[in-house]
């Protein structure tokens, strides 16, 4: 079978069992995976059109470039919420794939591509084949670890006060405190962690006057609607500091057997003078190199903590395609002028 073009969420569902071939390539993430994308568009993406293009072979998905109609312009399904995206093709056919999609008869003027690692194919494609019709903008930093093989050489990694910080304050919450590491069981259990998650990085970000990541009820629904999904899957990093029995932080991610990815954390700030975030981040580590993962990813962002952890990153890039036509150029050149806008105030206020 070769390219087709879903443009129905309820098409989507009978490839559900065939995506294991995607989570096979190297640039696969749970951003990519059925379960994101399907929740995705279940929250985020009525009203709108989405265009995913899939391949088939042998039964199982190997090419995939999901899409969404946004305005007037194509957008990677996903786009707002997360922070890896892609096309994947092994055979690098990503020709085929805009061809056909350029083709789709839409109102949309330019393909507007956001979040794609820098050693990804498509983006090296979009680099060698676009000429003038494409500009490609780097966008954030991701800083990850790479894992030794085991705990006690990660530690010795690490600048040594911050090293000696972090081995006082576990000491200390765990001779303190009735003190437990906690990871979810069944999908009953991710939802409490996930409230406890928002309600504490909600609280943090509140104090500050900023809105938080789960700003919105929608927004708080997919989060717990998707990590149930993940869960089910093995996708789901979730885990928790129990202290005298309540939960007291959250560490919220993905993971598979490649890669574990830091997504949002929360905590009680009544135990931040214990640093029990970093604690709580410390002890995920070491269970990310117990089972045999070899890099640890803070996804995007240049946050000071993420750097107490590694001096390493790679960064994102968004690319930005014209149809050709004077429309696509103008709108083009509008997105760059947004693109701008939204840097300068990042800046400003980070």
């Amino acid at each position: 079978m070769g390219f087709l073009i879903i443009d129905d969420i309820g098409k989507l569902e009978k490839y559900r069992d065939k995506w294991i071939g995607i989570q096979q390539q190297e640039f696969f993430t749970p951003f990519l995976s059925y379960e994101w994308i399907s929740e995705w568009l279940k929250y985020f993406g009525k009203r709108r059109k989405p265009l995913v293009l899939v391949e088939e072979k042998d039964d199982k998905v190997v090419s995939l470039m999901p899409l969404i109609a946004s305005g007037l312009r194509y957008r990677f399904v996903g786009y707002n919420n997360s922070d890896y995206l892609d096309a994947l093709s092994p055979s690098k056919r990503f020709d085929l794939m805009m061809d056909l999609i350029s083709g789709f008869t839409s109102p949309c003027g330019v393909f507007d591509l956001e979040h794609i690692p820098e050693g990804s194919d498509f983006l090296k494609f979009a680099r060698e084949n676009f000429e003038n019709k494409a500009v490609v903008i780097p966008q954030e930093v991701c800083p990850y670890m790479d894992l030794a093989d085991d705990w006690d050489r990660c530690k010795a990694s690490l600048n040594k006060r911050f090293r000696k910080n972090l081995e006082y304050s576990t000491r200390r919450l765990q001779r303190d405190f009735e003190f437990e590491v906690q990871r979810p069981h069944s999908a009953e259990d991710v939802e409490i962690f996930m409230r406890y998650l928002i309600r504490y990085h909600q609280e943090r970000w509140h104090k500050k006057g900023m809105p938080g990541a789960f700003y919105s009820e929608r927004v708080r629904r997919f989060h717990i609607s998707v990590a149930k999904k993940l869960f089910e899957v093995g996708f789901l990093l979730l885990n928790a500091i129990s202290i005298n029995g309540e939960i007291a932080a959250v560490i919220y991610g993905f993971k598979t057997n490649r890669c574990y990815y830091y997504y949002l954390s929360g905590f009680d700030m009544r135990y931040s003078k214990f640093s029990i975030g970093n604690v709580l981040i410390g002890l995920t580590v070491k269970e990310a190199v117990e089972n045999g993962v070899r890099v640890f990813d803070f996804l995007r962002g240049n946050e000071s903590y993420k750097y107490l952890w590694t001096n390493k990153s790679r960064r994102i890039y968004r690319v930005v395609i014209s149809r050709g036509t004077a429309l696509s150029e103008l709108l083009k050149r509008g997105v760059l002028l947004e693109d701008r806008i939204i840097r300068y105030v990042k800046e400003k206020f980070s």
